[in-house]
C-alpha cells in the first residue's frame, strides 16, 4: 500500500520520463520494483493520456563546443531543486519563436534538467518507499503484538477463574478461527450423541418412548445419534458473531456482504443505480439496473482507506462507458462510490452505498 505523497511523486516521474522521451513503461517499472506493477500501469496510462506524442520534447545533440560550454554553465546555475526543476519542465516551450540555436541550446537544457530531476525524484521516492515499508511492518508488528497480549490476558484470567477455562478457551479459539472453517466446525458440534427428543419448552429428553417431555409440554420432535441440531445457515450466523479473524487481520470491512446506493453525476442531475455483491476486497461484481449493464471491479492498488478498481464490464458494454475508474472509500458505515471516466483522475460522480439488508 503506498501513500498519497509516494503516488504523487511517482506520478510526476512517469511525466518527466515520458515528456522527455526518456524511456517508456517498462523502464519506468525496472526503477520501482517493489512497487506493484499494477500501480505502475494505472500512473503510466494516466502519463499517456496526460503527455500526448506532440508534447514530447526530444534532446539535440548537435550542439558545437561553445553552445555546449553555455548551456552546461547554464544548469550549475540553475537551482538544485526537485520543485522548481519539475515547474521548469512543465513550463511552456514554444520552439516555433525560437531561432535554430536556441532551440537546440533549450532542447539540450532541458534534457540535463530533465535527468537531474529524475536522479532527485528517485532518492526521494525510494526514501519514501523505505519509510512507508517500515511504517506497514510497525503496524504488523504492533497489530501481533496486540492479539498475543489480549490471548496472554486470557490465560491469566483463565488461571484466576479456573471453573470458566474451557468457556473462555473456547471462546478464543473461536474467535481466531476464520467464518467458514467456524461454520464447520459449530455445525459439527451440533451433532446429537444420542437418541432423545426435543420437547415443546425447549428441554431435551434423552428418551423416546411414552411419557417423554411429560413435564415439558410434550414433545417437539424426535432426533437420533447424528443428526444435526442447527443448520449450515444456523451455524454461520453464529461463526460470523463469534470470529474475530476478519477484524483482526484484515482491512476489508465488506467480505461477503453486498452494497447497494444511488450514484449522481457532479455536474448534472444524472443518476443511476448501482450494487456490487462483494466476495472478498479483490473479487466484486458490479450491476447498474438502470441501464442493464454488468461486470467485475479489478482492483489496481489502495492508498490509505480508498480503494482503486478498474471497471469490466461484460454486458451492456455499447450501453455503459467501459473501463472507468472507480474509487471506494472505506466509511464507517458506508462506502463512498467514486467514478472517473476512463484513464483520467477526476471525479465525475459519487454517491454513499449502504448495506443491503
Amino acid at each position: 500500500m503506498i501513500n498519497e505523497n509516494i503516488l504523487l511523486k511517482l506520478e510526476q516521474h512517469a511525466v518527466i520520463i515520458r515528456k522527455y522521451d526518456l524511456g517508456d513503461e517498462n523502464y519506468f517499472y525496472s526503477k520501482f520494483p517493489e512497487v506493484n506493477k499494477a500501480d505502475i500501469e494505472v500512473i503510466w496510462n494516466k502519463t499517456m493520456i496526460k503527455i500526448r506524442n506532440r508534447e514530447i520534447i526530444k534532446t539535440s545533440d548537435e550542439l558545437n563546443q561553445t553552445e555546449l560550454i553555455f548551456v552546461r554553465k547554464r544548469f550549475w546555475q540553475f537551482e538544485n531543486n526537485a520543485k522548481k526543476l519539475y515547474e521548469y519542465l512543465l513550463s511552456e516551450f514554444d520552439y516555433k519563436n525560437l531561432k535554430l540555436d536556441d532551440e537546440k541550446i533549450e532542447r539540450k537544457f532541458r534534457n540535463l534538467i530533465a535527468n537531474k530531476f529524475l536522479e532527485l525524484n528517485f532518492n526521494e521516492i525510494k526514501k519514501e518507499l523505505k519509510k512507508n515499508a517500515e511504517i506497514i511492518k510497525l503496524q504488523k508488528k504492533d497489530k501481533e503484538s496486540k492479539i498475543i497480549n489480549f490471548i496472554v490476558f486470557i490465560l491469566i484470567m483463565s488461571f484466576f477463574f479456573g471453573s470458566s477455562i474451557y468457556r473462555i478457551g473456547l471462546t478464543v479459539y473461536d474467535g481466531l478461527t476464520p467464518v467458514e472453517t467456524l461454520t464447520e466446525r459449530i455445525h459439527e458440534r451440533s451433532k446429537y450423541k444420542f437418541n432423545g427428543s426435543f420437547c415443546n419448552d425447549g428441554s431435551i429428553s434423552h428418551s423416546q418412548g411414552q411419557g417423554s417431555c411429560s413435564w415439558h409440554d410434550g414433545v417437539n420432535y424426535k432426533f437420533y445419534e447424528g443428526d444435526y441440531a442447527k443448520s449450515i445457515d444456523e451455524c454461520k450466523i453464529e461463526a460470523i458473531k463469534s470470529s474475530w479473524i476478519d477484524d483482526l487481520f484484515t482491512d476489508n470491512p465488506f467480505d461477503g456482504i453486498n452494497w447497494v446506493g444511488e450514484i449522481k453525476m457532479i455536474n448534472s442531475n444524472e443518476t443511476w443505480k448501482t450494487r456490487i455483491n462483494c466476495k472478498s476486497e479483490n473479487e466484486i461484481s458490479l450491476y447498474y439496473p438502470n441501464t442493464e449493464c454488468s461486470g467485475i471491479l479489478q482492483k489496481t492498488h489502495q492508498i490509505d482507506n480508498k480503494i482503486y478498481y478498474r471497471e469490466k464490464l461484460d454486458a451492456g458494454q455499447n450501453i455503459c462507458t467501459n473501463k472507468g475508474q472507480v474509487i471506494i472509500e472505506i466509511r464507517e458505515n458506508d462506502l463512498i462510490f467514486y467514478y472517473c471516466w476512463p484513464y483520467d483522475s477526476i471525479i465525475v460522480a459519487r454517491g454513499i452505498l449502504k448495506k443491503e439488508k
